[in-house]
């Protein structure tokens, strides 16, 4: 790691890196570092993610197909295997 660095400062792999990725010999042009982020992003983002994560479990498990059988796992037949299904009463 640190030849890699050592060999970027002098300007052997700037060409081929910064063809790669353009942003990547810019100190301004990271925003994953902690020092781009305020709390107040940081939580607004967080608090987005987590509502949109509940709001999805919630539609989900209210649009699912419901079942009124029991479920026969999947089990093997005259040697063959048969696959999982719901049997209606």
């Amino acid at each position: 790691m640190r030849d890699a660095r050592r060999l970027r400062s002098r300007g052997l792999l700037r060409r081929p890196v910064s063809c790669v990725c353009p942003l990547s010999d810019r100190a301004a042009a990271q925003p994953l570092s902690v020092e781009h982020w305020s709390h107040g992003w940081l939580a607004a983002l967080t608090l987005a993610g987590l509502a949109a994560a509940v709001a999805g479990a919630l539609s989900f498990g209210a649009t699912a197909e419901r079942h009124s059988g029991r479920y026969v796992p999947a089990h093997m037949q005259d040697g063959k295997l048969v696959g999982g299904q719901w049997v209606d009463p």
